[in-house]
């Protein structure tokens, strides 16, 4: 059976650790990256700019600016127009997009993109959460991104949350934190993260019939 793991988490919970380990494991494809490589090579786009846009949501005045960026003064020496703003729906229906044919393929881990929201409920398809308590993503932060101080930690995972929440509801409808929308939700703070792993992986394992232990 072809399987697809939907891993959703929060800023420094370890979901991307948790879900690199699950591939190696089980011998599955690690998707994070691609998705926003592909978009970027469909959309025409560098990967920085849509690195910055991902799992958020244009303000007012970013969507503003974006605007005035092709506006050029008439006395100005031609030179050829930029490319014309990419709205957030646009990029997201592109991911979208992308993200259901890597899960069509099957036998992959996907992180984030709202992929736990998108794909169709299948007897293949496993979803999960992963979170924190913010002591504990403070100090993982910290140590991820050489971040100086607690306050500047907290300051980063409080944006990341609250532009995800509005990211996913404004995309999908659907709120980023509603448990019912997943399979399982782990505090990954309780156990070692290879412990996390270990126990989604004999959950995968049962769902699919193989043996857990």
């Amino acid at each position: 059976m072809k399987i697809t793991i939907a891993i959703g988490r929060q800023l420094g919970s370890g979901g991307s650790y948790v879900g690199q380990r699950i591939a190696a494991d089980l011998g599955l494809r690690y998707v994070d990256r691609d998705v926003l490589r592909i978009a970027a090579q469909d959309l025409n786009r560098s990967e920085e700019e849509l690195s910055y846009r991902e799992e958020r949501v244009q303000s007012f005045w970013e969507k503003l600016a974006d605007a005035c960026t092709i506006i050029s003064p008439p006395e100005a020496n031609y030179v050829p127009p930029p490319m014309p703003p990419l709205s957030d729906m646009a990029l997201f229906h592109k991911e979208t997009e992308i993200v259901k044919t890597l899960a069509a393929q099957g036998d992959c881990v996907l992180i984030g993109r709202a992929a736990v929201h998108v794909l169709p409920a299948h007897t293949a398809t496993m979803k999960f959460f992963l979170y924190a308590p913010i002591h504990f993503r403070v100090q993982r932060v910290r140590e991820l991104y050489n971040v100086p101080d607690d306050q500047q930690a907290r300051t980063m995972i409080a944006e990341s949350d609250v532009m995800r929440q509005k990211f996913t509801l404004q995309m999908t409808g659907q709120e980023w934190m509603r448990l019912e929308n997943y399979d399982l939700a782990l505090d990954t703070s309780l156990l070692p993260l290879d412990a996390i792993a270990n126990l989604l992986m004999n959950y995968i394992r049962c769902r699919t019939g193989a043996n857990p232990y």
